[in-house]
């Protein structure tokens, strides 16, 4: 089987998936869009939604009273409140003191739902039904022009109708093994593979794609094999072999993808896993990680003048409850929190919000003000912002849902 077939076949589904061709018009100044998952459920009475006043909730029981310097502060800049710890989660501090300018935060945004599954579902997405394009895949899909619309460093993207434009590096390196040759997964004991370390499944997706391949045109899918194959060598320098990135690899990788023209959104998810049924004080960790890297991307962006023109969104698929269970750790919860960074985004801007409990308050869907008459910000509302926000209509994929527009500008 040719290498460059191999290629295409990770660029696509299995037979039976309806393909979009990936469109030749990019719409000028659009913004490209890398989100960021933070996967598993995060806390965000640790960095994003300070609640100092529950008795069991968030970290101020972790505070070591021997260390004088383990405090636990509520930090503003603007309308943003922040909780920082500067020994335990020292990133958070520095990420807002450079970067909460370009920065909205969005506490309390519904879910509505306890599964980690459709949690992912409805924040990339936009919505629950089975087969949607999460976000990436549709910006990327409708606007790139290059090699391929998106790539998906997560292994949680959902490429639904646009699988030939998105490209999944695998979480094992698998692209570089197709990319490189030479290349060849190593056993435990140091052994070489006698193949590039492609499970049963990945092979019978290959097959299962070549078999569904119409005759007569080219695929679009094999087509951007080829250009992608033609861009070997920037990948060859960032893909791991054998293993996943970290995060900071991971978004240093998407935003040079994005400034080689290779791609137009990516989606990365986090290294550390924020679902602590036990011990909630590996959220100080997984925090402190987020943080620095999205400080590190910020950084990236900015010094190659891609910050106006890129759309970053970190989300993830559930919080966390407001109270510690006997295990030190705290379950799932319907109501999560967002940050969008970039691209006309409106600095140093809170939308949303939670009450004591952490139950969402009531906020106009548009604007993302607190609203008498309005309901808790929805994950519906957030993706249709963001695709508008990249000139994407969101009617298309999110048809009667009003944008979120609030943190624009």
């Amino acid at each position: 089987m040719r290498r460059r077939d191999l290629l295409a076949g990770m660029l696509a589904s299995s037979a039976g998936c309806r393909v979009l061709p990936l469109e030749a018009r990019a719409a000028t100044g659009a913004p490209h869009l890398i989100v960021v998952h933070a996967d598993g459920g995060w806390d965000p009475t640790f960095a994003l939604d300070p609640k100092p006043g529950l008795a069991l909730g968030g970290p101020w029981p972790d505070v070591d009273p021997e260390d004088p310097d383990d405090v636990e502060q509520v930090v503003s800049w603007g309308e943003i409140r922040a909780l920082c710890n500067d020994v335990r989660r020292p990133y958070v501090r520095r990420y807002f003191d450079n970067w909460a300018h370009r920065t909205t935060v969005v506490p309390g945004l519904w879910v509505g739902t306890l599964s980690h599954w459709e949690g992912k579902d409805r924040v990339l997405a936009g919505t629950g039904v089975d087969g949607s394009p999460d976000v990436t895949a549709i910006t990327g899909g409708t606007l790139g022009t290059g090699p391929i619309g998106a790539v998906d460093l997560s292994g949680v993207g959902r490429p639904g109708p646009f699988a030939s434009a998105v490209a999944r590096a695998g979480v094992r390196g698998q692209l570089r093994a197709l990319l490189d040759p030479a290349s060849r997964f190593v056993r435990a004991d140091g052994s070489a593979r006698p193949d590039p370390g492609l499970e049963d499944t990945d092979w019978d997706a290959i097959e299962a794609w070549r078999r569904g391949r119409s005759g007569g045109d080219r695929d679009p899918a094999a087509a951007r094999a080829d250009a992608l194959w033609r861009e070997r060598g920037l990948l060859l320098d960032a893909l791991p072999l054998g293993r996943r990135n970290g995060l900071a690899d991971d978004l240093e990788l998407a935003a040079t993808l994005i400034e080689a023209g290779t791609c137009h959104a990516v989606l990365v998810s986090t290294s550390s896993n924020f679902d602590t049924h036990a011990d909630a004080r590996q959220q100080h960790g997984s925090w402190n990680e987020l943080l620095g890297g999205l400080g590190i991307l910020a950084r990236r962006l900015e010094d190659r003048g891609l910050l106006d023109r890129t759309l970053v969104l970190v989300v993830s698929e559930l919080g966390r409850s407001p109270e510690r269970n006997e295990d030190g750790g705290t379950h799932h919860w319907p109501y999560t929190a967002a940050m969008l960074l970039g691209a006309d985004v409106g600095g140093h801007r809170s939308l949303g919000g939670t009450d004591d409990r952490l139950v969402g308050v009531p906020c106009d869907q548009g604007t993302g003000r607190p609203s008498a008459t309005g309901e808790p910000l929805r994950y519906d509302a957030l993706i249709a912002g963001v695709l508008e926000a990249v000139g994407v209509d969101p009617g298309t994929w999110l048809p009667g849902v009003r944008p979120l527009r609030g943190f624009r500008g």
